[in-house]
């Protein structure tokens, strides 16, 4: 099995969009504290409310990222470019004097592409 390494770039982006989930929240509870006129103490008595919140937020984004990930994944496929047909007709074959022998036993020119 493939292990997972998580390099602490990546841990600092994670714990700084989790951070700014729980403001988030937090703002939120003290707008709710504000339009409500509930007692401030509840900026205290709430953390484990807001930290759940946070949670959600954050699992909410998360889910976000890896839709947008996966979507361009779909989109942004790389592919490589299989040829160009170009017609060249009997241009070269007469100058060459290429000829086939047809099913009426006649003698055709060669139509030519690359």
């Amino acid at each position: 099995m493939k292990d997972i390494i998580i390099t602490a770039q990546r841990q600092k982006r994670e714990l700084k969009i989790f951070s700014a989930c729980f403001l988030l929240a937090f703002l939120l509870n003290v707008i709710s504290i504000i339009l409500f006129d509930t007692q401030w103490i509840e900026l205290i008595s709430h953390i484990g409310y807001v930290t759940v919140l946070a949670f959600f937020i954050y699992f909410f984004i998360l889910f976000i990222r890896l839709l947008i990930l996966g979507i361009g994944k779909l989109i942004f496929k790389k592919g490589i470019e299989v040829g160009n047909t170009f017609k060249l007709g009997t241009k070269y074959s007469e100058s060459l004097g290429l000829n086939y022998l047809g099913d009426d036993n006649k003698t055709h020119r060669v139509v030519m592409g690359c």
